[in-house]
């Protein structure tokens, strides 16, 4: 079984040149063999573009972040033996959705870099 749930909370007013938002998410991956990874945060959003067919965001983020793995031996030898890796990471994200063409195509994209503010080599 997978599961990936997202949820983010934004201000009331979203239309807004800067807002904060709260964000939680809970994942399953088995490919990489993690049973479950739950992170939880806060940040701002800043519209950097708002108009009526495109807009662009930056979102400056920090969370807790908790990851059970179903294996203990890992790339980087300091995490080998731990069942579980906690740690705080800062996130950079950009979004933005384009229209061309009268509407008729739709651009939408999503970046984001996570680093562990606590391990450097832990980041995605």
């Amino acid at each position: 079984m997978k599961i990936f749930s997202a949820s983010i909370l934004y201000n009331f007013k979203p239309n807004r040149k800067s807002y904060p938002l709260i964000l939680g998410f809970a994942s399953t991956n088995d490919r990489r063999e993690i049973d479950v990874r739950y992170l939880l945060g806060a940040g701002m959003t800043y519209q950097l573009v708002n108009a009526d067919n495109h807009w662009l965001k930056f979102s400056p983020s920090c969370e807790f972040e908790n990851t059970h793995f179903f294996r203990s031996d890992f790339n980087f030898a300091e995490y080998n033996g731990m069942s579980s890796i906690p740690t705080c990471r800062g996130t950079f994200w950009a979004n933005g959705k384009y229209q061309l063409f009268n509407k008729k195509l739709e651009f939408n994209h999503e970046i984001y870099f996570q680093p562990s503010l606590e391990d450097r080599p832990n980041y995605r």
